[in-house]
This record gives structure tokens, C-alpha cells and sequence, in this order.
């Protein structure tokens, strides 16, 4: 990535840019906890590499170098195990109804433009839900619905400081609360009615 500003005859040139290199570990598995009662776990480990750059040079009118910035350079690593549980129950082969919990994370990095060699630290999503799905009148017509709620744990984000540059950072926090409903009616062959709300 670069980025030129041009003053008086002169300039400056910003350079920056980064690597990223992820592997995983994963597998997931469903089984009968009891008839019509279905359990799935599983699990997932991730490990990142991370590197990234920046330097800056200034340049006085007819293009010499006056300002020769520092090349700054930084690396990380990142590991985490995340998982995964959710329980199903199909009373009848019409209706299903579901619950579930899972952790996630995306890993860390730096921020560029300018160019920060503190790390920024990973962000964690635990997310629950339950809800069903069901078929109604001879399977013409499908409905779902969910209650979800995601809880953000140093979630990364964009902030402008003062000067108008803006800055990746680590929040606090955030969480999500919330409710969703689907509907799909086939009231011909010809015609399908689709509605959701959240």
C-alpha cells in the first residue's frame, strides 16, 4: 500500500503493508443423545502468523530525501481453541427445534496507514441461540424463528482521532440481542410469498 501527499515541489511517500498466514485444526461430530434428540460438538484450533511493515520518506522540491523515516517492522502470533455445541429435537418430521452455542474469534493484526507495531489483540464472538423451523399445510409454507444473543469480547474497530487519521483499536466490548422470524408461502405453483423480519 502506498500513499503520496505533494507540498511545495515535495511530497511524502507512505509505504505499509502486512502478511497474514492462518491454519486450522478442526472436526465436528453429531450423535443420538435419545429418539428424535440429536447432539453435535466440535472443535476447532487456529493458529495465525502475522507480520506487517511501514516507513515514510520526505521529499524536498526536485525529489532528494529529506526525511529518511525509521523502517519500522513488527510480527505476532496468535493460538485458539473455539467450539462448538448445539442440541436438536424433532418431535415430529414437520417441526424442528434447536439450540446452540459457539465461540469464535478473528485474529489480531496490526494497524497500517500509519503504521502502529502494537499489535491489535484478537476478537472473541460467544454466540447463543435457540429456535425452530417448521413445515406447514403439506409442506407448502415453511416458518423459522430465533432468539440470538452474541456477546463481543475486544472487538476490533475503526476510530478517527483528531487529526482525521483513523486508527485500529480494541474495544471493550459490544453485545447483540435480538429476534428473527422467516416465513415462505407457495400459495400457487406459479406464486411464492416470502417475508422475515429481525
Amino acid at each position: 500500500l502506498r500513499t503520496a501527499a505533494a507540498f511545495g515541489g515535495g511530497g511524502i511517500m507512505v509505504r505499509d503493508g502486512g502478511r497474514n498466514t492462518s491454519y486450522a485444526l478442526y472436526g465436528q461430530t453429531s450423535f443420538d443423545l435419545a429418539p428424535k434428540l440429536r447432539g453435535t460438538i466440535g472443535l476447532r484450533y487456529s493458529y495465525d502468523e502475522t507480520s506487517a511493515f511501514g516507513e515514510a520518506d520526505v521529499f524536498a522540491p526536485g525529489g532528494a530525501i529529506v526525511v529518511d523515516a525509521p523502517r519500522g517492522t513488527a510480527r505476532a502470533t496468535y493460538s485458539k481453541l473455539t467450539w462448538r455445541a448445539a442440541l436438536d429435537y424433532k418431535p415430529t418430521d414437520e417441526l424442528l427445534i434447536y439450540a446452540s452455542a459457539s465461540r469464535g474469534t478473528k485474529a489480531g493484526g496490526f494497524a497500517l496507514t500509519p503504521f502502529d507495531p502494537t499489535p491489535i489483540r484478537p476478537e472473541t464472538l460467544d454466540a447463543y441461540e435457540v429456535g425452530f423451523k417448521a413445515e406447514l399445510f403439506d409442506r407448502r409454507a415453511r416458518l423459522s424463528g430465533a432468539l440470538f444473543y452474541y456477546d463481543f469480547k475486544d472487538p476490533q474497530v475503526q476510530v478517527q482521532a483528531d487529526s482525521g487519521v483513523t486508527r485500529l483499536i480494541n474495544a471493550g466490548g459490544a453485545e447483540v440481542k435480538g429476534a428473527e422470524i422467516d416465513a415462505v408461502f407457495q400459495l400457487t405453483p406459479d406464486l411464492l410469498l416470502r417475508g422475515s423480519a429481525t
